[in-house]
């Protein structure tokens, strides 16, 4: 089958098809411009023993294999089987070639149609193509950075989302020498279902500072999908904080490249907190040389009564 989808856009193009028998390919031609990305899943009803093993190769006009893919995970999908992802950034426009096969032939001809492999294991099968192209991510350089300003008592609230599951969002903002500052990710669903935020702080010149993944805010008690850090700031300037899902955590500040899509818990709603993190005044105890000694251990319990945790760093 050689089918056109045409040119490319974020709304969601769907194909249905078969192969069959197992040497069958169907090859779909579609056009991009410069710099576009775009998803090519496929969903089967089985994923799996029994079903088709899919398998998915790209070429530009002359017939020249670009990427391909046999199993992965496409955005919001939980599970990698016999169904094949593929997400792929073109350095120029023009008319370019999508193969589906299954995952025994993978070295056919896109130009003569020549090469297939005979292989009947998980080789037909009904299956759906989606293919859909990808919105630029706006803030996710350090030049495209939202502005905070400079951070106080007063909490500086944000409230964004990650959109598709390669989105990045990165904030500006100033602090002062030794400024401790704490940054805290909530969400509604905080767990299954929403989305797995990831923090990253980053200097000016784009190098991560520190980051964290699942962590417990102040008056929070369970650490499952949102993010929580503290940070204290050794010299006063311009800082950044990104915030991403938990599987896109090595994406490059200073360029916005390498993202790393798909996966579970990838997109969803959150708000952001960054403010100067209370005050913790002296601590009079945390020390050796400064804890009460109670004497010699004995069958007669020492009991400390008043005695009080505060605040949470308190020892």
């Amino acid at each position: 089958m050689h089918a056109r989808i045409d040119t490319i856009t974020t709304a969601a193009v769907i194909r249905t098809g078969d192969i069959d028998p197992a040497v069958d390919v169907d090859m779909y031609r579609f056009s991009v411009s410069t710099g576009q990305i775009v998803d090519f899943d496929i969903d089967t009803t089985l994923n799996g023993t029994g079903g088709l093993g899919t398998f998915l190769r790209l070429f530009n006009s002359s017939g020249t294999e670009l990427a391909f893919n046999n199993d992965a995970s496409a955005p919001g999908e939980v599970t990698v089987g016999f169904d094949a992802y593929l997400r792929y950034t073109f350095p120029s426009q023009g008319t370019y070639y999508l193969g589906v096969s299954n995952s025994n032939n993978t070295l056919y001809n896109a130009v003569t149609g020549v090469g297939d492999v005979a292989n009947n294991l998980n080789g037909t099968g009904a299956y759906t193509l989606t293919v859909q192209g990808v919105a630029v991510d706006t803030d996710d350089e350090l030049t495209e950075a939202t502005p905070l300003g400079s951070i106080t008592t007063s909490a500086d609230i944000v409230a964004d989302s990650i959109n598709p599951d390669t989105d990045v969002d990165l904030y500006r903002f100033n602090v002062g020498a030794g400024q401790v500052v704490d940054f805290d990710i909530d969400t509604t669903n905080n767990g299954p279902g929403g989305v797995d935020s990831f923090i990253r702080i980053f200097n000016s010149s784009g190098t991560e500072i520190a980051f964290n993944n699942n962590g417990v805010g102040l008056g929070e008690n369970v650490a499952v999908f949102d993010s929580y850090l503290r940070h204290t700031f050794v010299t006063a300037g311009t800082y950044y904080v990104g915030v991403s899902n938990s599987t896109n955590t090595l994406y490059n500040a200073s360029t916005g490249g390498n993202d790393v899509a798909g996966g579970a818990n990838t997109a969803g709603a959150y708000t952001l907190y960054v403010q100067t993190a209370p005050v913790v005044p002296a601590d009079p105890d945390d020390q050796r040389s400064e804890a009460p000694n109670i004497g010699a251990i004995s069958t007669t319990p020492y009991v400390t009564t008043n005695a009080v945790i505060s605040p949470d760093v308190d020892v």
